[in-house]
């Protein structure tokens, strides 16, 4: 069963940013798209949304970042924030399809040994099986 879920939140700061998360449904595991931003600075709707997925029972967890070139310090921190509520609800993030500039700071600060990195969803979708 494949179902979509279409969440969309704003904030209001010096400037409105409209942050767009797409959720999917498949099986046991929620794959999250983080769309149409090439740059990301802030995970609080990322946050609240694993959040609920552990409300929900849900701790299969794969960020898809297919879309996004640039990555900051700030996100990085809060990538390792879901993490840890992941976690704590007995569940785990990993990651796919990240660019090349993402992919090299996700090596670069070694935070790839802590969160899982996959190239394509199938393969991401599988290890939890393992």
């Amino acid at each position: 069963m494949v179902c979509s879920l279409r969440i969309y939140i704003t904030r209001q700061e010096v400037c409105e940013v409209t942050e767009m998360i797409t959720r999917e449904d498949i099986g046991s595991v929620t794959i999250l798209v983080e769309s149409e931003s090439d740059f990301l600075s802030d995970t609080t709707a990322l946050k609240e949304i694993c959040s609920q997925l552990v409300k929900e029972g849900r701790r299969k967890v794969i960020l898809d970042l297919q879309n996004v070139y640039v990555v900051t310090s700030v996100y990085l921190g809060g990538l390792l924030s879901v993490t840890k509520i992941l976690r704590e609800g007995k569940g785990v993030l990993k990651l796919v399809h990240l660019q090349p500039a993402v992919s090299s700071v996700m090596e670069m600060t070694r935070l790839s040994r802590i969160i899982e990195i996959f190239n394509d969803r199938e393969t991401a979708i599988k290890s939890f099986s393992q």
